[in-house]
This record gives C-alpha cells, sequence and structure tokens, in this order.
C-alpha cells in the first residue's frame, strides 16, 4: 500500500511533464493529438514534420525513469 497521495503526486509529475514537453510539439504541430488515461499514451503525428522514432526517442530523454515502448496501428491492426 502507497501513501494516499502518491496517486496526487504521479499527476503533478505527468501535468508539468505535458506542460514542459509535450505542449511545445503541439504548439509547432510535430504532433496533432496527444492524450493519455493510465499508462496508456496515444499520439497522432504529422510525418512531415516527424516519425514515430524521433517522438518515441524524445519522450523518453524526458525523464531517466520513462521508458516508452511504440506500437503502430495500421488498418485497426497493432504492429509492434
Amino acid at each position: 500500500m502507497g501513501s494516499p497521495l502518491s496517486g496526487t503526486m504521479a499527476e503533478i509529475f505527468l501535468q508539468h511533464l505535458e506542460n514542459s514537453h509535450i505542449k511545445p510539439l503541439l504548439d509547432s504541430k510535430c504532433i496533432t493529438f496527444y492524450s493519455q488515461y493510465v499508462d496508456d499514451i496515444i499520439v497522432i503525428y504529422d510525418a512531415t514534420r516527424t516519425n514515430p522514432e524521433t517522438t518515441v526517442h524524445h519522450a523518453n530523454s524526458m525523464h531517466s525513469n520513462i521508458q516508452l515502448s511504440l506500437t503502430l496501428e495500421t488498418n485497426t491492426k497493432s504492429v509492434s
């Protein structure tokens, strides 16, 4: 059992990361959509401005304890 504050602290930390790292990508139109729910993140990106590997590399460089993996989806099927 963790502290009752752990969920709130995690949310504050994630909001900080999103405001400092994800918002600039949204503003520059490199990514066009970002949403996070629990441990899942969906990102829609502009292929003329970035690619999936660059986006994952950027996300993984935000903090040493964050390691995202890439799952692409084509024709409604996941491709790892």
